[in-house]
């Protein structure tokens, strides 16, 4: 009798035209940040005006009394650099003919490769935007001396926490390894395999210093903190900051100008409604804000809906048909706090809880999104061989005008669960 088994020699594979992305790159954090569209930038930094002090010549006086001595306002300037990042696309000549049909393969490698990429690059700018700048993506856990395979590391983000330390770190990724205090290169290595707990990766043996600050590298001989993610867009982790994570925000002190430090709440421990109140009200005092969105990583949502379920009530309807979730189940929707909106996003560092003036924000951009074919061609041949590359490119940066108007709490007692970033 024949089956599948014995005429397996002759059997042909059925490929669908369908490939199921397992990348996650949902975030709804990138659609905050609003492109100004009446801006052209031309030239190498963008210089917008900053008032951080004020003309004091004011007060009441008697008849005939003396005016107030004049005095003047203290303007500056931001210096808001533009920043580059790039995605790169590479296959061999053979590769692109092989598979150019779904005859040859699931669909057109070269279309596939080129998807998958830019969906890839989604997620890093996703990441970013929660960042200082630094392109810190976590720290090493103690001395790596003599040198070590596995790299035990926490400070996923570069912001404190003993959980998921790796958990924006994948097989596959070149990463750099920096001085934590002085700044020197320890190491360059690609990732082979990440431990599922997410709190150490495997690379080849490497000595290294505590707490050492890991980016990725765009190349695996890179040594310079300029090649690494040290050249990142600005995220919130800097613009809504007291300095703790950013001093100085595009050119500007924020010791020299203290009226640039946002409100930030460290150690905040378990979280209340009073103490979410009382950072609104800094705010509103401080500079004027008006806090129309809330954002956070699922742990911390889910640290605020546990305030909230002694208040919960059901009617006789809602008791015929129970549901203990909530209507942030579905990702379309939101819990609020006093109608404001409190989004998730699994980007978001741990234990943080941002406050958003929204008009405060804005990104500057040069190149909103492309493929380079200044050449007349998206595809061009690597010399001496029969293969061919193409990179995207965006050219942006972002900034806040009034960092007083938002806070961030930090240290926030939370339930987390260490998810990879896949």
């Amino acid at each position: 009798m024949e089956t599948r088994t014995t005429l397996d020699g002759i059997l042909k594979d059925v490929y669908t035209n369908v490939i199921r992305d397992q990348v996650a790159t949902y975030s709804p954090i990138q659609e905050y940040f609003e492109k100004l569209t009446d801006f052209d930038w031309d030239g190498r930094v963008v210089r917008e005006g900053a008032i951080v002090g004020y003309n004091e010549g004011v007060g009441s006086v008697g008849e005939d009394g003396n005016l107030p001595t004049a005095g003047n306002f203290n303007p500056q300037q931001f210096q808001i650099p533009m920043k580059y990042t790039y995605a790169s696309f590479q296959m061999t000549k053979a590769m692109m003919e092989s598979a150019k049909s779904s005859k040859g393969g699931f669909r057109s490698a070269t279309r596939t490769s080129f998807d998958t990429l830019i969906r890839n690059l989604k997620r890093e700018r996703a990441r970013m935007l929660w960042g200082n700048g630094s392109g810190i993506l976590a720290r090493v856990n103690g001395t790596h001396s003599p040198a070590q395979t596995t790299i035990v590391v926490d400070d996923a983000q570069g912001v404190p926490s003993a959980v998921g330390g790796a958990r924006f770190l994948r097989e596959g990724m070149i990463v750099g390894f920096f001085n934590s205090s002085t700044g020197a290169h320890e190491a360059t290595r690609a990732i082979t395999s990440v431990a599922a707990n997410g709190l150490s990766f495997v690379v080849a043996s490497a000595t290294l210093t505590d707490n050492a600050e890991i980016r990725r590298m765009s190349t695996a001989s890179g040594t310079n903190a300029n090649e690494s993610g040290n050249q990142e867009p600005m995220g919130l982790l800097g613009l809504i900051d007291d300095g703790t994570y950013l001093e100085t925000l595009h050119g500007l002190s924020r010791t020299t100008f203290p009226i640039l430090k946002s409100r930030v709440q460290a150690a905040t421990g378990a979280l209340s409604l009073d103490n979410i109140q009382l950072n609104f009200d800094i705010v509103d005092q401080q500079g004027d804000a008006n806090i129309d969105c809330m954002a956070c990583h699922q742990s911390v949502r889910r640290a605020y809906l546990s305030l909230l379920e002694a208040d919960r009530r059901y009617t006789s309807e809602a008791l015929s048909s129970p549901d203990g979730g909530t209507k942030v189940t579905n990702r379309k929707k939101y819990v609020t706090y006093g109608g404001v909106n409190i989004i998730e996003d699994k980007f978001a560092p741990y234990d943080t809880l941002f406050g958003l003036d929204k008009s405060t924000f804005q990104k500057y951009v040069q190149v909103e999104g492309e493929w380079a074919n200044d050449d007349g061609a998206i595809l061009s041949r690597v010399t001496g061989k029969d293969t061919w590359e193409a990179f995207y490119r965006i050219f942006e940066n972002c900034h806040s005008n009034r960092p007083n108007s938002n806070f961030r709490m930090d240290g926030i007692t939370t339930t987390k669960v260490y998810v990879a970033s896949h």
